[in-house]
């Protein structure tokens, strides 16, 4: 593919014809560069999309309220996949969600203790964890995205700005057995390559498993719950045919969603199985991929 500096993709094309009425974007290597920044490349190419009168659905791993604050570092006031499917939302309003049936939660629990793996959950704004690691050391700061250039806030925003918490809890079977609380998706941290972990969690009833960065974490969600199951449920919601979808994604939990749209986009450095299951391929996070993309396959008259 030709490689295009971001600024040439600033251009006056909003009343170009689409191909496609969705484009569905993952977040974290996808949407943001390595250093957590959205390029404003990606930001103009999904304002004018959306200015043509497509929708736009960021479809991510992330908390709820940490893929809202992404929509409004965006502009955009449309629902959103939160949670690797686990939850659809719209701003702060949740329109549907699964969380685990408990039993399965405990038995992934008690999975990884006996394989002395660290783990943590999430509910619908916080992390929850009972030891101190380096994966939940500064959470909230780490996870923290801005526009290119530095900006965090989108002006006049503030009131509704709210940042996704991190907490310690005594243990996080308490949190199971007593507290009742709804938790959505839960993740395995190592060191060492979690391939082989993979197999043997996935077998547990009840869970869904996969990974964002198999040589180092694990993502579960509940059972039949994926970026891609959550994806169709979200555009038969809003009437639109999975063929009319552009999804673009870097890892192994976009997979499904690049399989479920009529065009699967993976990034370029997207690890080599997950730019095996696309159709198309487009440049890296680095290079302001996901406008390249949009510029490339999303309209008629596309010229990139």
């Amino acid at each position: 593919m030709q490689q295009m500096q971001p600024e040439t993709l600033f251009s006056d094309r909003v009343n170009r014809r689409r191909l496609f009425d969705c484009v569905a974007v993952d977040i974290d290597g996808t949407l943001l560069n390595d250093t957590k920044e959205i390029p404003l490349a990606n930001k103009q190419a999904l304002a004018d999309f959306s200015e043509a009168g497509g929708t736009v659905i960021l479809i991510s791993g992330r908390l709820p309220v940490s893929v809202h604050w992404h929509a409004e570092l965006l502009g955009l006031n449309g629902y959103y996949v939160a949670m690797n499917g686990a939850v659809i939302g719209k701003g702060h309003k949740i329109s549907w969600s699964r969380p685990f049936e408990p039993s399965a939660t405990l038995e992934f629990l008690q999975a990884c203790r006996s394989r002395s793996l660290y783990c943590h959950f999430y509910t619908y704004d916080t992390l929850l964890y009972d030891q101190e690691t380096q994966w939940n050391q500064n959470w909230t700061e780490r996870n923290a995205a801005h526009l290119e250039g530095g900006r965090s806030l989108p002006p006049g925003s503030l009131p509704s700005w709210r940042m996704p918490l991190a907490r310690k809890v005594v243990d996080l079977a308490d949190i199971i057995l007593r507290e009742n609380q709804a938790i959505y998706k839960t993740a395995v941290f190592s060191d060492s390559p979690l391939r082989e972990v993979w197999e043997e969690l996935g077998n547990i009833t009840g869970l869904t498993v996969t990974s964002s960065d198999l040589s180092s974490n694990l993502e579960v969600a509940p059972a039949g719950v994926t970026k891609g199951s959550s994806l169709l449920r979200l555009v038969k919601m809003l009437g639109i045919s999975p063929q009319k979808v552009m999804a673009i994604g870097d890892n192994y939990n976009d997979i499904s969603m690049l399989q479920a749209a009529g065009l699967g986009v993976a990034m370029g450095n997207a690890p080599k199985d997950v730019r095996r299951s696309a159709h198309q391929v487009t440049a890296s996070n680095e290079e302001a991929g996901v406008a390249q993309a949009i510029w490339r396959w999303a309209y008629v008259d596309s010229q990139i």
